[in-house]
């Protein structure tokens, strides 16, 4: 195609990636975004999910952390891929339990104006917090992201739930105050 003149599409450039993923050649699928990216085509958030969950999948985190560097650097893209890798990473990290690398990274994110858009992300650290029994910590990451990011019922039970296993009876009522006050409960 690209001796012939045609710019692929971006459901062909999405069906490339997906095949290189499938077939778990991650070196291969880095390859490919790399020159999709040096060309300027677009690269969206189904080809960056794609590639996150082959990371995932291969345990690969500090290769997530590489291909946010080179997707900065290469061109402009969306917020919405941005902001999906920094999740990638976080998830990893908080599956891990890298506690220093979890808030690293999500300070990262969140000063460059991005944050998280799946409930699922921030539940994951959460679990990371209370399998660490790093209380006052999670209290500085939930500050952190009360601004950008508003708290699911889902997510303000599993607070709940996890205060009150640690025997944090003032978290649990100050959780359940808030919750009434927002209209949750």
């Amino acid at each position: 195609m690209m001796s012939s003149g045609i710019i692929p599409s971006i459901s062909i450039l999405e069906n490339m990636l997906e095949g290189l993923c499938k077939q778990k050649s991650l070196s291969r699928a880095e390859e490919f975004l790399k020159f999709v990216a040096s060309v300027r085509w677009e690269i969206n958030e189904n080809m960056t999910d794609k590639l996150i969950a082959l990371y995932q999948e291969i345990g690969q985190v500090e290769k997530m952390e590489e291909l946010l560097e080179t997707m900065m650097k290469s061109h402009p893209i969306t917020d919405g891929v941005l902001s999906r890798i920094h999740c990638g990473i976080i998830r990893m990290y908080a599956k891990l339990d890298r506690l220093d690398d979890v808030e690293f990274a999500v300070g990262r994110m969140l000063k460059q104006g991005l944050s998280f858009t799946r409930t699922d992300d921030v539940e994951k650290v959460i679990c990371s917090y209370f399998r660490r029994e790093a209380y006052d910590r999670l209290d500085i990451f939930l500050e952190c992201i009360e601004t950008s990011y508003p708290l699911s019922r889902s997510t303000c039970d599993l607070l709940i739930s996890g205060y009150r296993r640690a025997g944090l009876r003032e978290k649990v009522d100050s959780m359940m105050e808030a919750m009434k006050s927002a209209g949750v409960m």
